[in-house]
C-alpha cells in the first residue's frame, strides 16, 4: 500500500480538459484540468527544445499547484521549506538524489533553496511511469546521463496547508 497514497493525490489531481499552453495559471478551486502524457511530451519537447532545462506552470490551486519540467542535464539540488514534490515521469530518464546535506545551498526565496549538489543522499532510477513523492524539507536533485533527456509533471503542494 505504499503506493496507494501517490497514485491518490496524482489520480485527484487530474481530470476534465486538455493543457492549453497559451492559457495563464488560475488559482480557481473549482478548476478541472485533464493531461494526457502524449500532450505534455510533445508540448514539452516542443518548447523545451535541447535546452537544460525548460519549466512551466501549467495550473495553480489554493494548495498547490503544477509543473511541467524537461531536462538535458543535471539540475541543481533543491530544498523546499513548505512544498512537498510529487514527480510523475512521462518520458526519458535519469537519476534522483534524496536526502543527505546540500552542497553550496543558497536561499533563493523564503523557504526555497538551491545548490550545487548532494552529499551523502541516496541516489534511485527514474524512468516513465516512475512517481516520486518528495516532502517538504527533504534535499533532492534530478540527475541526467550526459545526451539524455526527462519530461516530468510535478505537483507541488504545500504541507503547511490547513495545519494550525
Amino acid at each position: 500500500m505504499k503506493f496507494a497514497a501517490p497514485l491518490m493525490l496524482a489520480a485527484s489531481l487530474f481530470a476534465g480538459h486538455a493543457l492549453n499552453a497559451q492559457s495563464a495559471p488560475s488559482d480557481k478551486s473549482d478548476k478541472i484540468d485533464h493531461y494526457s502524457t502524449d500532450e505534455l511530451v510533445a508540448h514539452a519537447k516542443e518548447v523545451g527544445g535541447d535546452s537544460p532545462l525548460h519549466s512551466e506552470i501549467p495550473g495553480k490551486y489554493p494548495n498547490h499547484y503544477t509543473m511541467l519540467v524537461i531536462r538535458h542535464a543535471d539540475g541543481q539540488s533543491e530544498f523546499h521549506q513548505k512544498f512537498a514534490d510529487v514527480f510523475i515521469i512521462l518520458d526519458g530518464g535519469g537519476e534522483i538524489v534524496t536526502g543527505g546535506s546540500m552542497v553550496g545551498a543558497k536561499q533563493t526565496a523564503e523557504g526555497e533553496q538551491r545548490g550545487d549538489g548532494i552529499s551523502g543522499g541516496t541516489t534511485a532510477p527514474l524512468k516513465k511511469g516512475d512517481i516520486v513523492h518528495i516532502p517538504a524539507g527533504i534535499p533532492h536533485q534530478v540527475k541526467i546521463a550526459k545526451g539524455g533527456h526527462i519530461v516530468y509533471f510535478v505537483v507541488k503542494a504545500d504541507q503547511t496547508a490547513g495545519a494550525k
